[in-house]
């Protein structure tokens, strides 16, 4: 049977390590998966803001080549009808470099339904706004300078170098871009002009480096342009900007905040039931021993007064008995009968208190006289044995509402015990007195005393204090068990203190009847 349980608590106790392992197994991994989730999500959401924010830009300098357009001081914009039915609109450059060979552009737009041969202010409006859209803004887009003109390239070529990221801008970008994606987390925005400045050996998250340039090496047209100024606008336009999370791990945390939970709560009840299933195990197989304990310490008592009965049933009926040697042997039987009712009669009481059936008639009375009365029914064993009891209590009444059979039963438990575990000299004191609102009632004994490790379980059901294969004092281990039980339901408190080979002392609490205490 120990082998079984041994086994069944090790294959428990695997199989419980290796859930919660996977348990944890399971979080990290969807940590893991939560964390590349969030990795993804802030790229994506600073690539959409970085785009955002270089749109803002070229629609800027896109303004800034309309007003140029719009200069008549250095731009003329004319226009002549060719092929009878498309207008064709040319820019003229003004000043002193009219003189380069770049000078003039012209071009048409389908969209254009008027036939002018010369230019109105509508169709002036209505070309710069169809240029600076179609032609500037679609150039940019593609990452392309182009020199329509020497001077309007130039100029270009200057303000797209002067465009920097404006980063109050693209923090805001970027805050709506998380907000989007429900991601909430403070960042710090890292710009310079080269990759290597970016450090990449910080604990926390950062992105990657988006360059944040209108115009990039790989990506870049330009028209009529010295490679020197291409090399320049490159250089110019190689801004690296990246966002950087002082606190990823918490951010992690935040959002998994419900599995974590569920993952605690969960291996919280698992540990719980598995020490819960041990505890319920080991106190069903130490109540099994002790059961089995008593069982046989019970089969021992009952074996006595049963084989006396029936040797006095055998010699009245197989022997002729004088009247007084029957009468005699009748006392026998009647003597071992009360014997087998009072075992019994405990054991059922033992059981009533398990099952919580202990039925209480309450009543007022004075616990004195219940001490006294236990005393007196002590007497013949006194004699007996030549034993010194001493009582000692207040002459002012001690009242309590109690069952009286039950206390009766309690105080008599406690000076057979007395009686049972002295030592050749028998002396008890009994000691009743009244405190703090409480009758308090001392037994003390001279006996063999408690181990001190023990002196906790002899309140427990059928345990008996170890002793060998020895069994010199009979007893079912129910005593005390049953006293906390009846003392414990009035309210009150049973403790013990205990000396080997000194003796022991049971106190007993009750509580009085307000007003008349001493």
């Amino acid at each position: 049977m120990k082998k079984q349980i041994v086994f069944i608590l090790v294959l428990m106790t695997v199989s419980t390590c290796v859930l919660i392992c996977f348990q944890f197994y399971w979080s990290y991994q969807s940590y893991q998966t939560s964390m590349d989730h969030f990795e993804v999500e802030v790229n994506d959401a600073f690539r959409e803001a970085i785009n955002e924010e270089k749109e803002l830009r070229r629609l800027a300098i896109v303004q800034q080549y309309q007003g140029w357009l719009a200069d008549t001081s250095q731009i003329e914009i004319s226009c002549r009808l060719v092929m009878d039915s498309l207008t064709q609109f040319t820019i003229t450059e003004k000043g002193p470099d009219s003189l380069s060979r770049i000078n003039s552009f012209s071009m048409s737009f389908p969209s254009f339904k008027g036939k002018l041969d010369s230019i109105t202010t509508e169709a002036k409006e209505y070309f710069i706004h169809q240029f600076g859209q179609e032609n500037i803004l679609r150039d940019l887009r593609a990452g392309a300078i182009v020199f329509y003109t020497q001077g309007l390239g130039h100029k270009l070529r200057k303000a797209t170098l002067e465009s920097s990221v404006n980063l109050n801008a693209l923090d805001s970008l970027y805050h709506r871009q998380l907000e989007d994606r429900n991601v909430n987390a403070n960042f710090t925005l890292i710009h310079d002009s080269t990759s290597n400045s970016i450090s990449t050996n910080t604990p926390s998250l950062i992105t990657e480096a988006f360059n944040t340039g209108i115009t990039t090496r790989d990506d870049l047209h330009v028209t009529v342009m010295p490679t020197e100024d291409i090399n320049n606008v490159v250089q110019k336009n190689s801004q690296l900007v990246s966002a950087s999370f002082a606190n990823p791990i918490g951010v992690m945390l935040r959002r998994m905040k419900g599995i974590l939970l569920s993952s605690i709560v969960l291996t919280g009840i698992v540990i719980f039931c598995f020490f819960y299933t041990v505890k319920t195990m080991l106190q069903h197989t130490k109540l099994t021993e002790l059961k089995n304990d008593f069982v046989n310490n019970m089969t021992h008592e009952l074996r006595t007064p049963v084989a006396t009965i029936m040797v006095a049933i055998e010699a009245i009926q197989n022997f002729k008995l004088t009247p007084q040697t029957t009468k005699d042997y009748h006392g026998i039987i009647h003597e071992q009968g009360n014997r087998i009712s009072l075992m019994i009669d405990k054991i059922l009481k033992s059981l009533a208190v398990e099952q919580s059936k202990l039925e209480l008639s309450m009543n007022r009375f004075d616990i004195r006289t219940v001490v006294e009365e236990v005393a007196h029914q002590f007497k013949p064993q006194l004699e007996h044995f030549n034993a010194d009891l001493r009582l000692t209590m207040e002459k002012a009444g001690l009242v309590v509402v109690a069952d009286r059979s039950h206390i009766s039963n309690v105080i008599s438990t406690l000076l057979d015990n007395a009686f049972k575990y002295s030592q050749k000299t028998i002396a008890i004191s009994i000691n009743l007195y009244s405190k703090n609102g409480y009758a308090h009632l001392e037994v003390t004994d001279s006996g063999i005393g408690i181990p001190q490790e023990y002196q906790q379980k002899v309140f427990e059901k059928f345990f008996r204090v170890p002793s060998g294969d020895q069994h010199n004092v009979k007893g079912y281990g129910l005593g005390l068990s049953y006293a906390r039980t009846v003392i414990e339901k009035h309210s009150g408190s049973i403790r013990l203190s205990s000396k080997e080979n000194i003796g022991t002392c049971v106190t007993i609490t009750l509580p009085l009847v307000k007003h008349e205490t001493t």
